[in-house]
């Protein structure tokens, strides 16, 4: 059961500071830092919350019916939290939808079907991790509309301040040839220590995105517990590309990268000066006899990183050398 201290923010009927220290008969308690926003809508209308989370002070203005609506209120640095209940959806149509401030935390509850959906539907629709510490938790990112929207999203996710995350939940890059994202996620070279761990990232194969994630100078980057199945717009583009600025001290661990292209010769678009190790990861390509990672100077790869091809191949991945033979 969340305090109902936690649940009350700005806005609530009572005027209260809830925030404040309680006194306990001489001895104080001061509530956790950062408050709690109770988001359960579809983007313009409060759902039903007659449940655990909510039915606890009715009445009073402390569920609120879209992340964009309850982000408005956050303070930056205070530790806000906004808790995305079961079954919300919101269409993120317009750039920056949610304009997230520093260390804000949006946490989605819910496995799968009745996960808080998120699906962008306009060209210029984003959301813009461009503040130190915002985390996405455990939600469904869906950066195109469903099939037949005929809409291509620019740049649905950029990532462009340092301790930012996105974690749990799935990903969706595209529904058929007309309604995709041209870039997934895309980092800045100030995206210092990102972490992305998503378990499930996919996409049809007809639609077909220049690459799922693009990273840009993001040192000491992390990727783990990853599922990426999508084919790109090039065989030679992995689903992951490294570009411009190298990414440095980077950690790869548990992961499967596939380009479903037909003839893809890449999973993963190597550069010169990416430096990290990686390890537990298979990667596919849709031709015979064709390197998976490329360009792999500066990577140590443990035993356990493998590529597969068309031909039935499977290759231990070391050295600059390393193909599918």
């Amino acid at each position: 059961m969340i305090s109902q201290a936690l649940l009350y923010g700005p806005g609530n009927p009572s005027g209260v500071d809830f925030n404040a220290p309680i006194d306990l008969l001489g001895s104080y308690a001061t509530p956790s830092a950062g408050r709690v926003f109770v988001v359960r809508g579809d983007g313009t209308s409060v759902l039903n919350y007659d449940d655990q989370y909510t039915q606890m002070m009715p009445g009073s203005r402390m569920v609120y019916k879209s992340v964009t609506e309850a982000s408005a209120l956050t303070v930056a640095g205070r530790g806000d939290t906004i808790m995305v209940l079961p079954n919300t959806t919101e269409n993120i149509s317009v750039a920056d939808q949610w304009a997230l401030k520093a260390g804000v935390k949006v946490i989605g509850i819910g496995d799968a079907s009745n996960r808080p959906t998120f699906t962008w539907t306009a060209a210029a629709s984003s959301i813009l991790l461009a503040n130190a510490g915002i985390k996405l938790v455990n939600l469904n990112l869906f950066l195109c509309p469903a099939a037949g929207g005929g809409v291509t999203v620019t740049a649905p996710i950029t990532v462009s301040a340092a301790g930012c995350s996105i974690t749990g939940g799935s990903m969706r890059v595209s529904t058929d040839a007309t309604t995709l994202c041209t870039i997934g996620l895309t980092t800045t070279a100030a995206a210092t220590d990102l972490t992305i761990a998503i378990p499930r990232v996919y996409g049809a194969t007809a639609g077909t995105p220049t690459t799922c994630m693009q990273f840009v100078g993001a040192t000491r980057l992390n990727l783990f517990n990853m599922s990426i199945s999508a084919a790109t717009s090039a065989t030679g583009v992995g689903v992951i590309r490294f570009l411009t600025t190298a990414s440095t001290d980077i950690e790869v661990y548990d992961c499967v990268f596939r380009n479903n292209l037909a003839n893809s010769t890449a999973a993963v678009t190597g550069m010169a000066g990416v430096t990290g190790e990686a390890d537990y990861v298979t990667m596919k390509v849709l031709s015979g006899g064709a390197a998976a990672w490329g360009t792999v100077a500066g990577m140590c790869f443990g035993p356990s990183v493998v590529a597969c091809n068309t031909d039935g191949q499977r290759a231990v991945v070391f050295g600059t050398g390393s193909t599918l033979a």
